[in-house]
């Protein structure tokens, strides 16, 4: 089975942790995001992105999404782990906390973003 639809970002707060060159810094990043599809709600996602001279970052963090699933409430926290490059944001992530147990099986997902504020995003529901 798959979950499919997209996100829009609403809010992006960025704080810088550590500035290394001019192009390279590490920094926090709070994100609020609306989703659309499978999955109807929200999340709040906490990133730590290392930007690098290249133009491309990395970035990791965990994100909780409050909603539904086809309709059914759900509470989910991912675990994110991904990469900016050629103006296209990529993420592999994991389920790592089902707060309303209603998922008996593993989660995995990935989103494709552009500039835009808007993703598309795919969970595979695999047997546990």
């Amino acid at each position: 089975m798959e979950i499919s639809g997209s996100f829009t970002i609403q809010s992006w707060d960025e704080q810088d942790l550590q500035s290394f060159t001019e192009q390279s810094k590490m920094v926090s990043a709070h994100i609020k995001q609306m989703y659309e599809g499978d999955l109807q709600g929200e999340s709040n996602v906490e990133y730590v992105m290392a930007y690098k001279t290249d133009g491309t970052a990395e970035f990791t963090g965990l994100e909780h999404f409050s909603g539904t699933l086809k309709g059914n409430p759900v509470q989910w926290v991912f675990k994110h782990l991904g990469m900016f490059q050629n103006g296209i944001a990529t993420s592999q992530f994991t389920l790592v906390e089902d707060l309303t147990d209603t998922v008996k099986h593993t989660l995995a997902g990935s989103f494709s973003a552009t500039h835009g504020g808007k993703a598309d995003y795919m969970i595979r529901v695999k047997n546990a």
